[in-house]
């Protein structure tokens, strides 16, 4: 009798973990946006910029040596657009910055719109704007 309840509570406790974390809920298998990926931004589409995901932190490299990007994120893949916040690392001067941005991706092609880094309005689609960039990228 004792071990019943003993393992009815360990069950229930397992139970309660896994709501926790959301390992009960059963996971679709979702495309991961790690690697690289080489593009281009929509208002330069003549010029080559490349992004480069291990984890949760990307690199973002494009045709002018000035525009260059370091930082980590969190995704958001439960909303469409999926959502990604983006914490600024370098360059130094928009360090700690937070950017908001969009993104969906089919296969080895993406597409991503973010606002200025610190701007407080994430994208709603991925129309270029004076306020939002948007890449276009296709998987190495």
């Amino acid at each position: 009798m004792k071990n019943i309840q003993y393992f009815k509570l360990c069950a229930l406790a397992a139970l309660l973990v896994a709501g926790i974390t959301g390992c009960s809920k059963p996971k679709a298998e979702k495309t991961s946006v790690e690697g690289s990926w080489t593009g281009f931004d929509a208002a330069r589409p003549a010029e080559v910029c490349k992004v480069t995901i291990t984890g949760n932190q990307l690199e973002y490299r494009g045709a002018q040596t000035n525009d260059w990007c370091t930082g980590i994120f969190v995704l958001n893949e439960t909303v469409q657009p999926m959502q990604m916040d983006l914490t600024v690392q370098g360059p130094p001067q928009i360090a700690g910055r937070m950017m908001l941005l969009i993104y969906e991706q089919q296969g080895d092609e993406m597409k991503v719109a973010g606002a200025e880094p610190g701007a407080p309005v994430r994208p709603v689609n991925f129309s270029p704007s004076q306020q939002t960039r948007v890449w276009s990228f296709k998987r190495d």
